[in-house]
């Protein structure tokens, strides 16, 4: 199952501003077309939310078998 993008700047604002104003978590996710979940990892972690980076695949090679390769390709 694929990950969905990451909240919008404005999107955010309105997470942020709509607890404010009386609205429930259902009410919100129903305005910003987001999950329920979505909203509630937002606002119990907004400091964290959206800088974990991918790292993607791990390299095969450590660095000294990087530098050796450098070497061959000369």
């Amino acid at each position: 199952m694929g990950r969905a993008y990451t909240l919008s700047l404005h999107e955010k604002d309105q997470i942020e501003v709509l607890p404010t104003t009386g609205y429930m978590m259902k009410q919100i996710a129903d305005v910003v077309k987001r999950s329920r979940k979505a909203i509630m990892n937002f606002l119990h972690h907004q400091e964290e939310y959206g800088t974990k980076q991918s790292n993607g695949r791990p390299s095969k090679l450590n660095d000294r078998e990087k530098g050796n390769s450098a070497d061959c390709v000369e």
